[in-house]
């Protein structure tokens, strides 16, 4: 009806009806919840970047790590007279034995954390950052420019409020292009298929990166405590600690590395 008519809202034109539009923008862009969206591809930039970096660096140090300490303790039953150096030398063949049982111990548990370490498969990571890596070229830059373009609009209205006349030069084109959605349903699938593969690496790799950085925390400690002297002869353990043999100053450097 004419009433009805009468009563729509009639769009402000120049500066003001760039203003409304920025205001416009503003609240769409609430609503819309673009806001967590840039939230999730800053996340999935993160775990584009671990993959394609973080896991394969780390785990090629690893690698080097265990197979030292493979071989250290594998060669320790041929190499008891080897433990006790310096003032323990005299009492080698009480204290020797005692130690090769519990390094012996130590290296079973060695053993279940070496296993899980070769389930975790870095080239896969790798494999999957780069993937990722190409369908977030079209995404992030579509995400980053719609949460942008409310800021631009409302600087345009700004800067037309000091002088209109500067609309006429306003790069409408570059706005245009914060907008460009072209590829991203190829990316959105691309990225889908990312996910998939993300969630079968990670849930095992995790589970396997603890046990091994579990390992790998305590094994100063646990190298140590394997060379204690015991009782009732206790109080010489700082001798060991301070006079150590080629096998615990191995072990003890490579758990430095591994850190």
């Amino acid at each position: 009806s004419r009433d009805n008519l009468g009563r729509e809202r009639v769009q402000p034109k120049g500066a003001a009806g760039v203003k409304d539009l920025a205001d416009k923008l503003a609240e769409d862009f609430k609503e819309s919840n673009l806001e967590g969206a840039s939230t999730i591809v800053d996340r999935l930039e993160q775990l584009k970047d671990l993959a394609v970096n973080g896991q394969v660096k780390q785990m090629r140090q690893l690698k080097d790590v265990m197979k030292n300490w493979r071989e250290i303790l594998n060669s320790v039953p041929d190499e008891t007279d080897e433990l006790a150096t310096g003032d323990m030398a005299v009492c080698s063949s009480w204290y020797a034995p005692k130690v090769q049982v519990k390094l012996k111990d130590l290296f079973e548990e060695f053993k279940d954390t070496e296993k899980a370490f070769a389930q975790i498969k870095p080239d896969k990571f790798q494999d999957l950052g780069r993937r990722m890596n190409k369908a977030m070229e079209k995404i992030a830059p579509a995400v980053y420019g719609m949460q942008n373009l409310p800021n631009e609009v409302s600087d345009v209205a700004d800067r037309a409020d000091e002088r209109e006349e500067t609309l006429k030069d306003t790069d409408t084109k570059a706005m245009k292009k914060l907008l460009e959605g072209q590829g991203m349903t190829i990316s959105l699938s691309s990225l889908e298929d990312c996910k998939r593969g993300l969630l079968d690496l990670v849930e095992p790799t995790q589970r396997n990166l603890e046990k091994v950085e579990t390992f790998v925390s305590e094994a100063h400690d646990k190298f140590n405590q394997a060379f204690e002297v015991p009782c009732p002869c206790c109080c010489m353990t700082s001798y060991v600690y301070d006079q150590p043999s080629r096998c615990l100053t191995e072990l003890l450097e490579n758990a430095d590395r591994a850190l």
